[in-house]
């Protein structure tokens, strides 16, 4: 992947604008924004393929002998840039980006696109069970009965394979969940805190990493009709459950599972 490809669509993820588009065919390596730490020595354990994003202060000491082989420069905290600059990375061919965020939030964006466009790998708020050998994906609003659904499946059998948040991976146009490393096997039980599954319901009700085949979103009102959701161009098929139905969310993903189950025997 090059500059201009990580650029294409990146207006999704955080402001900016391309002050100087001088070498936007370079190839970006890294999975991770580096970011200019202010030390004299920083530029040299700078190596090739990387995006490097300083703060708009440290332009004042900018040294003029920086590795010619950085993939794009990143500008945070401001709106504009001194003419002189922008013309000495275009000599350098090296792309210049400039962005009103603040330099941390904009290394955090940064980051977690090239992870998308470089890994295929996305981050998403929710919760994962298998449940009759389907991969179900819960997803909805803080408080809206995520991890509540997941522990009434985990009742009736189901594995868990992540609460709260999703490592979702695209592979060979399929999507597979799991947990980050931090929580995995554990789920929250709203008012009690953090438990370990395999406490509460066994080692069988774990697992690792699974593929996603259906997706439910819990909504609090009423949303315009989505009968999939979209993730890395890969669609999932959608039900939006209402919290207010008067039965239980899991109820809902219980009746999809059993259809899935009958259509594919």
């Amino acid at each position: 992947m090059n500059s201009k490809q990580f650029l294409s669509g990146a207006e999704k993820s955080f402001p900016f604008r391309i002050l100087s588009g001088e070498g936007l065919d370079r190839e970006i390596s890294g999975p991770c924004a580096l970011v200019h730490d202010g030390t004299e020595g920083f530029w040299r354990g700078v190596k090739g393929g990387r995006i490097v994003i300083i703060n708009h202060a440290s332009l004042e000491s900018f040294p003029s002998g920086m590795d010619s082989g950085t993939s794009c420069l990143f500008i945070s905290g401001c709106d504009s840039c001194p003419p002189a600059f922008v013309d000495f990375l275009a000599a350098k061919s090296i792309p210049l980006v400039i962005s009103n965020m603040e330099q941390e939030l904009l290394a955090s964006r940064v980051t977690g696109l090239l992870r998308e466009k470089l890994e295929s790998t996305v981050s998403l708020h929710g919760s994962m069970v298998v449940y009759r050998d389907t991969g179900v994906l819960v997803t909805g609003e803080s408080g809206a009965g995520k991890s509540r659904c997941c522990l009434d499946l985990l009742g009736e059998g189901a594995r868990l394979v992540a609460d709260d948040l999703v490592e979702i991976k695209r592979e060979e146009g399929r999507l597979y969940g799991k947990s980050p490393e931090q929580i995995r096997n554990m789920i929250e039980i709203r008012g009690a805190g953090l438990f370990d599954v395999r406490t509460l319901f066994g080692g069988h009700a774990v697992t690792p990493r699974a593929g996603i085949d259906l997706a439910f979103e819990i909504s609090a009102g009423t949303k315009a009709c989505k009968s999939a959701l979209e993730i890395m161009g890969v669609q999932i098929p959608l039900e939006i459950i209402r919290a207010d139905s008067g039965k239980p969310v899991s109820q809902f993903v219980k009746e999809a599972c059993e259809r899935r189950c009958r259509d594919n025997y």
